[in-house]
């Protein structure tokens, strides 16, 4: 079995940095007493740890009872653009307010089947609400 060594509870991130000379990142999160913590993060682990973060999200918010959320802190979309890999796969490259970019690699069926949803997205889009 592996030994691991467990941190505190994190309740709120605080910011972010990058070391360029170290080639590292840091998550600056603040615990359930008020406490500053820095995580530093090596860019191989960004995206597994999205991935694997959001599912376990998901696995929470499938547990809790009818009605109830989760809280959410936000993030802003700076700019939303496709892309493609150097491997010729299609993607979203999603570049965030603080300069961070993530891209979600997709199939072609994948694309096709967005592409029958959007009608709906500019439904949603265009539609006013009414109190």
């Amino acid at each position: 079995m592996v030994e691991v060594r467990k941190g505190p509870r994190f309740v709120a991130m605080n910011g972010s940095k990058v070391d360029i000379e170290r080639g590292t990142m840091s998550l600056l999160l603040i615990d359930s007493e008020g406490r500053n913590f820095a995580i530093e993060i090596e860019p191989q682990v960004v995206a597994p740890m999205i991935a694997i973060m959001s599912a376990y999200a998901n696995d929470l918010r499938a547990s809790l009872p009818e009605g109830e959320v989760l809280p959410i802190q936000a993030l802003d979309l700076k700019n939303f653009t496709i892309a493609m890999t150097p491997e010729g796969h299609l993607g979203w490259q999603i570049e965030l307010s603080s300069g961070a970019l993530l891209v979600l690699q997709f199939s072609k069926d994948q694309f096709r089947a967005l592409d029958a949803q959007m009608t709906e997205v500019r439904q949603l889009v265009d539609r006013t609400v009414q109190h």
